[in-house]
């Protein structure tokens, strides 16, 4: 059975591997493909009598895992410069609003027909307000060059920032005063122990020399991430503080005392560091939709008693982001429709304990609400991605 199974496995890379290099072409979201794949994967090992019980307790760690990645190479994208601070505050801006005012709603309307109170409704909504880089990133490399770098800076900022809101009214059940104190105290102490791991991870990445080096870089950081969380500090932000400085290290020169870090030195290991987080984020990516879409029950797709819901928080997405991009001074097509949801919605949900998790906010409402979204963005870009292909062959050289 090794060695059927070990083939499997790598028939698997190479199919996701090809879903990811054609989604250009084809304009399909690869998450689709991949999600596709794992619901075929089910009746295979069924005709194979494989037996895979226990699955379901895999998603969240790899969910954990790919959380991390996603997050710290999306920290690597975001170069601050005085030339992109407009782009920067206004990404951010419509991040946090949208976040804020849909899951405001959405729990306001779940209170009303589901009865429960207004937190447990908040915990339940927010998952489905926050963006997915891990989805939003991919597709945005088809559209121009101003899009997607509004879509890596929004994506990445909504992540963190449902994140951080999810976290932090999951541990309160009363917010007062002692609540947001206790918040910004928890912020201060992710932040000295970011500033800390940084200058380790720097002093690392310009000092060693073995030939196995990232390896024991990254382990380091998921160590640093779990003692934060065992901490019960932001350790999501303590990731974001590490990507953001490896990802303008060049801003070092102006501080003397941290010449110590080599600065210089470090623009060709980040540029490998970043690399290898995008071979590692691959991987994760395509195990967390593959072992999602095995685990999805096909016939949940088509509830219609699912489909009011799932079709309506969608519509209130779109509509509150179409106001949103206008009000920003932001052009509405194509990013209105780059707003997935996908993994950081599976995986935060995952997170809620039963007591707080609510029965209309089940596994179908779930995969419904990230096919279509994916459908959507979908649509919505295939004319730009067509646009874009065209520009970039009319400026090719003869």
């Amino acid at each position: 059975m090794e060695l059927p199974a070990l083939a499997l496995l790598s028939i698997l890379v190479l199919v996701c591997y090809l879903f990811e290099v054609s989604s250009a072409r084809t304009r399909i979201p690869s998450v689709l493909l991949l999600l596709g794949l794992g619901m075929a994967l089910r009746p295979v090992c069924a005709t194979l009598g494989w037996s895979l019980p226990g699955l379901a307790r895999l998603l969240p760690e790899i969910g954990t895992a790919g959380l991390i990645l996603i997050v710290l190479e999306g920290a690597l994208e975001l170069r601050f410069s005085r030339a992109r601070a407009p782009l920067i505050w206004r990404s951010l801006f419509l991040a946090a609003v949208t976040m804020a005012l849909l899951a405001v709603g959405l729990a306001y309307a779940l209170t009303a027909l589901v009865g429960c109170d207004f937190r447990t409704g908040l915990l339940n909504a927010l998952p489905f307000s926050v963006i997915s880089s891990a989805v939003a990133v991919p597709t945005s490399r088809l559209l121009g060059a101003e899009d997607a770098e509004f879509i890596i800076y929004e994506s990445a900022f909504s992540d963190i920032l449902g994140v951080l809101a999810f976290n932090f009214f999951l541990a309160n059940e009363v917010i007062g005063s002692a609540a947001v104190k206790s918040f910004f105290l928890q912020l201060s102490w992710s932040a000295l122990l970011a500033f800390g791991g940084t200058m380790l991870l720097a002093f690392l990445i310009s000092r060693l020399r073995h030939r196995v080096k990232f390896g024991p870089i990254l382990a380091l950081v998921i160590l640093l991430y779990s003692v934060a969380k065992h901490y019960h500090l932001p350790a999501l932000l303590l990731i974001l503080v590490l990507g953001l400085f490896l990802a303008n290290f060049r801003k070092l020169d102006r501080f003397p005392r941290l010449a110590f870090l080599r600065p210089d030195s470090l623009e060709p290991e980040v540029r490998r560091f970043d690399e290898l987080l995008g071979e590692l984020t691959f991987v994760v990516r395509i195990a967390f939709f593959l072992l999602f879409g095995f685990l999805i029950d096909f016939t949940q797709l088509f509830r219609t008693d699912v489909l009011l819901w799932a079709g309506g928080t969608l519509l209130a997405a779109y509509a509150l982001r179409a106001g949103l991009l206008r009000l920003a001074g932001q052009r509405l097509a194509p990013v209105m429709f780059v707003a997935p949801r996908g993994l950081i919605t599976v995986l935060l949900l995952l997170q809620l304990p039963p007591a707080v998790r609510l029965a209309r906010v089940d596994d179908a409402l779930v995969t419904q609400v990230v096919i279509f979204s994916a459908l959507v963005m979908m649509a919505g870009t295939a004319g730009a991605a067509r646009r874009t292909t065209a520009d970039s062959a009319g400026h090719e050289p003869a």
